[in-house]
C-alpha cells in the first residue's frame, strides 16, 4: 500500500497494516478524547495504556529490546498519520525515541540497552528535558554554564499509588 521504504526496517506488509490500525486508532480514539486532554490538561491514563500496548513508545527502537525496528522512513510515516491528531500525542511517544532512546541505541552499552531501552519502548521510563527561562532548548548554545538559568530533568521511573505514570523530578 505506501511507498515507504523497509530497507533496514519493519517488513512492508506489517508496517502497512501497522498504519492503517494506526489510522484508525487516531480517528476513533484520539481525536474524539482531544477536548478531554486539553480541559484536564494531560492525556488519560486508559489511553496511555492503549498508546503502550500499540507500540507506540517503541516505534524505531530495535525489536530484541521489544520494540518495532522502523526505520526512518517508516517512523516519519508513523509520526505523520499520528500527528492527524493532538501534538500532545506525538510528542508522549517521539521524545523518548528521538532524543533519548537514539542516544543509548547508537552509544549505550550492552548493560545500559538491556536495562533502558525495554522500559522507554512500554513507556515506563520519561526521557530528558531541558529548559532555559526566556531562550529555548540550545543547550549548546551557551558555552559559560556558570551563567546559565538550566532546569535538567533526568529519567526516572518514579511510581506511587496514586499515579501509576512515571514522574520526572528536577535536578539542579
Amino acid at each position: 500500500m505506501t511507498a515507504i521504504p523497509s530497507e533496514n526496517g519493519m517488513d512492508a506488509e506489517t508496517f502497512d497494516q501497522f498504519i492503517e490500525q494506526l489510522q484508525r486508532y487516531v480517528r476513533e480514539r484520539l481525536i474524539p478524547a482531544e477536548s478531554q486532554v486539553i480541559a484536564d490538561n494531560m492525556i488519560p491514563e486508559d489511553l496511555q495504556d492503549e498508546m503502550r500496548g500499540m507500540g507506540l513508545f517503541g516505534l524505531t527502537m530495535p525489536e530484541e529490546y521489544g520494540g518495532a525496528g522502523m526505520n526512518v522512513p517508516q517512523y516519519v510515516e508513523a509520526i505523520r498519520v499520528l500527528s492527524y491528531a493532538l501534538p500532545a500525542y506525538r510528542s508522549l511517544t517521539s521524545i523518548n525515541l528521538g532524543m533519548v532512546c537514539s542516544a543509548i541505541k547508537k552509544n549505550g552499552t550492552d548493560e545500559q540497552k538491556a536495562e533502558y531501552l525495554p522500559g522507554w519502548q512500554r513507556g515506563e521510563i520519561a526521557c530528558f528535558g531541558l529548559t532555559e527561562p526566556g531562550s529555548g532548548s540550545d543547550s549548546a548554545a551557551d558555552a559559560d554554564h556558570r551563567h546559565a538559568q538550566r532546569q535538567w530533568l533526568r529519567a526516572e521511573r518514579v511510581r506511587n499509588a496514586t499515579s501509576p505514570t512515571p514522574r520526572l523530578r528536577r535536578s539542579a
